[in-house]
C-alpha cells in the first residue's frame, strides 16, 4: 500500500481553495479510502474536509501547511503535499 498526493507542492492565497486527490495503490481488495489532516507550526486555522479541499481562510498566520493523506486501511502509509501560504492583496 502506498499513498501520493497531488499536487506534491503549491502556493495557495489566503482566502482560497485548493483541491488536492490521494492515490492510494493498495494490494487486493484493500479500501482506498484516506484521512486527511493538514498541520503548521503554529494554530492552523485551515481546514481539509473528506474530499480533499483545502480552505485557507484570510485568519491563517501559518505560512507552510503540510497536508497528510493517511490511509484508512494502513495508518502506517501517508502522502503528503507541501502548501506555501500567500496573503492575498487587499
Amino acid at each position: 500500500t502506498s499513498v501520493t498526493v497531488t499536487p506534491e507542492n503549491a502556493t495557495v492565497n489566503t482566502g482560497s481553495t485548493l483541491q488536492l486527490t490521494a492515490e492510494v495503490a493498495v494490494e487486493g481488495f484493500a479500501p482506498k479510502d484516506v484521512i486527511w489532516t493538514v498541520t503548521g507550526t503554529s494554530a492552523v486555522t485551515s481546514t481539509i474536509n473528506e474530499t480533499g479541499l483545502l480552505t485557507v481562510p484570510t485568519t491563517e498566520v501559518n505560512r507552510n501547511l503540510t497536508v497528510t493523506a493517511t490511509s484508512a486501511f494502513d495508518g502506517t502509509k501517508t502522502g503528503t503535499s507541501t502548501i506555501t501560504v500567500s496573503q492575498s492583496a487587499g
